[in-house]
């Protein structure tokens, strides 16, 4: 999906699709054949929607999603630091991609490396004081933007739905260990 269909799919109103959900809901409840492979279909078009989503929310902003964990992540941490190694592993990402994007995120001064107090040869990534209000501008206004998408969505909705993707992250975890085992 382009960058600008992208920008056109998140900027359709939410309000016009309740007469499209009821509609869907319909049509789910009909005896339907599921093939394995509609599973990851779905999961496709799902990803592709929620980069819609992120990019809508975060692009104001001036971040990626990938940037935007990165604060995150560092904002959960005691002490808002954690080592470059440590923070790929966080965000499923190679220590090259992360390299380069604290380098981008270090240069507009969201976040300082600094040696390891306990150790001098190694260094951590530590979220500054204007990365913190960032990370907090663009946190408001990602959580609007998911409120208004789970809106639609019953608490029970909410549970089985995460009921069944832990599962499928769980499998999806134990796969990529595998082919990583597997490639050394």
């Amino acid at each position: 999906m382009t960058s600008k269909a992208a920008r056109r799919l998140a900027a359709a109103p939410l309000a016009a699709p309740a007469a499209r959900l009821t509609r869907a809901s319909a049509v789910s409840d009909q005896d339907v054949d599921v093939r394995p492979i509609d599973l990851f279909t779905k999961l496709s078009r799902t990803a592709l929607l929620l980069d819609a989503l992120q990019r809508e929310c975060l692009e104001p902003h001036g971040l990626a999603f990938a940037e935007y964990s990165v604060l995150r992540i560092l904002q959960a941490e005691p002490k808002r630091r954690l080592s470059p190694s440590r923070l790929a592993e966080r965000i499923v990402r190679t220590t090259g991609a992360v390299t380069k994007l604290v380098d981008r995120l270090e240069s507009a001064g969201y976040l300082e490396r600094r040696p390891d107090e306990n150790d001098g040869r190694a260094v951590h990534v530590r979220l500054t004081a204007a990365g913190n209000r960032l990370a907090n501008a663009a946190s408001r206004t990602y959580t609007a933007g998911r409120e208004r998408v789970l809106a639609f969505l019953t608490d029970d909705e909410i549970q089985a739905t995460m009921t069944s993707l832990d599962r499928l992250i769980e499998l999806l975890e134990i796969d990529v260990s595998d082919v990583e085992r597997r490639s050394r």
